[in-house]
């Protein structure tokens, strides 16, 4: 363009459209411009498309490779407009010949514009935005709502963060995490767990790494970056295009499969492993859950239900061996608290717990001794049974080396365990949470959160396994505290005396749906639901 002042305002105005720093009433000039001028027409086409495909021209990709970018962005923008398809096949045919790039760049801001382009300077318009944060341990305050520019980094310790990028790429960060946001259709990945769902419209997103570069056509794919340590891939569903750093040639990676790179190559891994990664965050209740409650408080052995609406048949027992200790409550967060022997003291309910795949939430506070041994981590709380895979349900302290990190918070549901990663093995209180939402495909590596003390827990160790908790067969026990569910249910009269929990529990709650860390933080600080 001349150097008039007309253009002078125009480069302005593509300056501050392409930053997504432009208002509604400079978004309205400069289409005017646009609509007066050909040449700054042609100058915010060549910018738009410059802006998208900078990534390709650093790493020095082919010519026929940036014209295979620009038809597909082109398809891309006008394929929703069928007035267009006449257009849409002109250009693809140009597209074939690098020697018609001027007219490409002419044809795309025509059709762009004409499409409407104005909504790249809308509100709604965000290079990113954050939809919703959950657990998040961060020293900026990130928000659901928030707008990310172009540029922004985004670190936390602990938590998730739900983005949507502006080509409508959905990104589920997992901390700790390091991402930047580069523009609407790039990410850059230094470190952290993502989920990435790509819908048409989002064809071609793209995450970089220190590993290489993936190009998403249209998929669920999942990406591991461990401290600047190369990069996994999982494609979850779909095709993903992976290129390792340094290189030119891609390489497709489609459904179930998996690749590590790093240092410029690839290394094929068995499979998919959709359990390492939070796919989704657990739905929000549509009423406020029913619950149980169990607090010690009183004398004996029989301890009432305080909770609301979950089970007419909910009370607690306590069960002591011949030779139980004289000593089975201690001082807890919240008054008297149930100690647990590890010698067949243990205590049971009639309640049949959640069944199947419903949702659920189990709160407690527990004290686990430095000195606990690996027979005696098995169980602070179960039900169900045995009877199949994934129809048990018990939380416990991990016992052996060969399931996780010992000393540290465990689900299962039979042979299928995750285990968090803080040492609960120093004889103080740690507040404990388990979070399962249901629904179909609940799965014990997907569908569960852990928390201690009101943060999110990382997990060291999950295993893929359905959750389908057994509650109406014979073989199904009620809640159990303080027992091993691998041993069989007791006959009436039996005094047990088989593996058990030794510490101490407090304050038990169970909840019929999944709630959030603003909850359980409430039950830390006040042991009340709202």
């Amino acid at each position: 363009m001349d150097s008039t002042p007309e253009n002078t305002e125009a480069e302005t105005l593509i300056a501050r459209s392409i930053s997504n720093e432009i208002t509604h009433e400079e978004a309205s000039r400069l289409a005017q411009l646009c609509h007066n001028d050909p040449t700054v027409l042609e100058s915010l086409a060549t910018q738009i498309l410059t802006h998208r495909l900078l990534f390709q021209a650093f790493q020095d990709r082919s010519d026929q490779r940036f014209a295979s970018e620009v038809a597909f962005r082109l398809q891309s923008e006008i394929s929703s407009d069928a007035g267009h398809s006449s257009l849409a096949n002109k250009v693809g045919r140009i597209l074939q010949f690098e020697r018609y790039r001027k007219q490409i760049l002419r044809l795309a801001a025509m059709v762009t514009v004409g499409c409407g382009l104005v909504w790249m300077w809308s509100e709604d318009s965000a290079t990113a935005r954050i939809e919703r944060v959950e657990a998040l341990s961060s020293v900026e305050p990130f928000q659901s709502g928030q707008a990310l520019p172009a540029g922004k980094w985004i670190r936390f310790e602990s938590g998730i963060i739900d983005l949507r990028f502006g080509c409508g790429a959905k990104v589920l960060v997992e901390g700790p995490a390091e991402l930047e946001i580069q523009d609407a259709w790039h990410g850059y990945i230094r470190k952290g767990r993502v989920v990435a769902s790509v819908g048409r419209r989002a064809r071609g997103f793209t995450l970089d790494g220190p590993g290489g570069r993936l190009v998403d056509l249209g998929t669920k794919f999942a990406v591991s970056v461990e401290d600047g340590k190369g990069m996994e891939l999982h494609v979850l569903e779909g095709l993903v295009e992976a290129t390792p750093q340094g290189q030119k040639e891609a390489l497709r990676v489609t459904k179930n499969k998996a690749i590590r790179l790093g240092g410029g190559t690839t290394e094929a891994l068995v499979e998919a492993d959709s359990g390492a990664f939070v796919t989704a965050l657990p739905p929000k209740p549509r009423t406020f859950p029913r619950w149980i409650q169990w607090s010690f408080e009183e004398q004996g052995i029989q301890f009432q239900d305080r909770g609301h609406g979950l089970g007419p048949d909910s009370g607690l027992a306590l069960h002591l061996p011949s030779s139980h200790p004289e000593r089975t409550r201690v001082s807890g967060p919240f008054g008297e608290a149930l100690q647990f022997d590890g010698d067949g003291t243990y205590a049971a309910s009639p309640f049949k717990g959640i069944g199947g795949s419903e949702p659920r939430s189990v709160a407690f506070w527990v004290k686990v001794p430095a000195d606990l041994k690996n027979t005696e981590g098995y169980a602070i709380l179960s039900w169900g049974s045995r009877i199949q895979q994934g129809a048990a349900w018990q939380i416990s302290i991990n016992p052996t080396e060969k399931e996780g990190p010992v000393g540290r918070l465990r689900i299962g549901v039979h042979n299928a365990p995750v285990v968090g990663t803080r040492d609960l093995r120093d004889d103080q209180w740690h507040h404990c949470a388990v979070v399962m939402y249901g629904g179909s495909g609940a799965d014990i590596s997907t569908h569960v959160l852990l928390y201690v003390d009101g943060k999110l827990e990382p997990a060291a160790r999950k295993t893929v396994m359905p959750v389908q908790t057994d509650t109406l067969s014979p073989f199904a026990h009620g809640v159990w505290l303080g027992r091993n569910l691998t041993v069989r249910p007791p006959t009436p009269h039996e005094i047990f005396s088989g593996p058990s929990f030794r510490g101490a529990v407090d304050e038990v709650f169970i909840f019929d749906a999944a709630i959030g860390q603003e909850e359980i933080l409430r039950l830390m600080r006040t042991n009340a639901p709202r």
